[in-house]
C-alpha cells in the first residue's frame, strides 16, 4: 500500500535526521577524543557496508516478534519494525553526508555565523 510506504518514509526521516545531524555536529565541532571519533566512524562505515537483505531478515526474524510481544502490537508491529530497520540503515549515510558538509564550510563563513 502506498500510504504505508509514505508513513514509513516520513516517520523514519522525522526520527533519523535530527539524530544524524546532531551526531555530525558533535563529531565535527565538539568531540575532542580522536579515538572515540575514529570508533564512531568505523562503526558507521561497518553499518553502511551491510547488505539490505540482512537488515530485512534481522528485522523480520528478530525485531517483529520482539515488538509484537513487548508492545502488544498485533497490527502495527511490522510498520514499527520497518521504521526502526530503515532508520538504522540510513543513519550512517546521513551522518557521513552531514560531516562532509560541515567540514566543507570555510572558516570565514563559520566565524561570520558566530558573529
Amino acid at each position: 500500500d502506498i500510504l504505508n510506504t509514505l508513513y514509513i518514509v516520513i516517520a523514519t526521516l522525522i526520527f533519523v535526521i535530527p539524530l544524524g545531524v546532531g551526531a555530525a555536529i558533535y563529531l565535527t565541532e565538539y568531540a575532542k577524543n580522536k579515538r572515540l571519533v575514529g570508533m564512531i566512524e568505523y562503526a558507521a562505515e561497518t553499518l553502511s557496508g551491510i547488505p539490505s537483505i540482512i537488515y530485512g531478515l534481522v528485522g523480520m526474524l528478530v525485531l517483529v516478534p520482539f515488538v509484537r510481544s513487548t508492545f502488544n502490537l498485533s497490527d502495527g508491529a511490522s510498520l514499527f519494525s520497518a521504521i526502526i530497520v530503515l532508520s538504522i540503515m540510513i543513519y550512517p549515510s546521513i551522518v557521513k553526508v552531514s560531516v562532509n558538509a560541515l567540514n566543507a564550510v570555510t572558516k570565514e563563513y563559520e566565524e561570520a555565523s558566530l558573529a
